[in-house]
């Protein structure tokens, strides 16, 4: 097992976990896409059984660690060496990106980039924005969601047969549920649902993915300074809320 106690963090960091990926049995297995489908690669299987953590290599030469047991999954996300800070390693990604120029040194920290962040910056965000899910909050959320889940469907129903389960519901209706959190008017949702859906492409150029990013930025940015001049209720106008609520304390 690579649990030992003498990893440093920055090593710990890109111990890869890919639960249900493509594997094999050969010495070294080495990464591939994950095949569409709702169930894993058949062959990940063999290898929960027999060997859940396995030694596995990226495109780009990088040897990680596939691990495909739930235990061992489970053991490798409450392990605290292991972090999704950008600037304590190189960044290895499972499957080539069409322009994107091999990385050769940690990336800058993004400031206030969410999912790139450890405790306690991790924690001290993510405590501000429990308020914002709690279980009346996503009860009162179920009727939005199950309106736009019903329009999907009525979309696709007025398409011509065969139709893109994926392209016109799995993708958009989680896209449109953010917006429906984040307060975004409803002019601006079918753009913010296109550029999201481009976003996780993988097969797409570099220039057009950056493209799309800014994009989203900008669009996010823009309803961040709407939020503060008319809060709502929304996730965006909650954390002003309450920081409000607390300076006045």
């Amino acid at each position: 097992m690579f649990f030992d106690e003498t990893l440093t963090p920055a090593k710990a960091l890109w111990l890869t976990v890919i639960a249900d990926s493509d594997g094999s049995h050969s010495e070294r297995t080495p990464h591939r896409p994950r095949r569409r489908s709702l169930r894993p690669a058949h062959r990940v299987h063999p290898l929960r059984e027999s060997r859940p953590v396995w030694p596995l290599v990226f495109p780009d030469g990088h040897e990680g660690w596939l691990v495909t047991g739930y235990d061992e999954v489970r053991q490798v996300l409450a392990d605290t060496r292991f972090g999704s800070r950008l600037d304590l390693d190189i960044i290895h990604v499972p499957y080539p990106a069409p322009g994107m120029p091999a990385q050769t040194e940690p990336s800058p920290q993004t400031p206030g980039l969410f999912i790139s962040m450890d405790p306690p910056d991790h924690t001290r965000l993510r405590r501000r924005l429990t308020g914002a899910f709690t279980v009346k909050r996503m009860k009162q959320l179920e009727e939005h969601i199950n309106d736009i889940a019903e329009r999907q469907l009525d979309e696709m129903a007025r398409l011509t047969p065969p139709v893109d389960l994926v392209k016109e519901f799995a993708l958009p209706v989680p896209s449109l549920v953010i917006c429906e959190l984040l307060g975004g008017p409803y002019e601006g949702r079918e753009t913010f649902q296109r550029n999201a859906a481009r976003f996780m492409l993988k097969d797409i150029e570099l220039e057009e993915k950056i493209a799309v990013v800014g994009a989203l930025n900008g669009y996010l940015a823009e309803l961040v300074t709407r939020k503060r001049a008319e809060p709502g209720e929304d996730i965006l106008s909650d954390p002003p809320a309450r920081t409000t609520s607390a300076s006045r304390n």
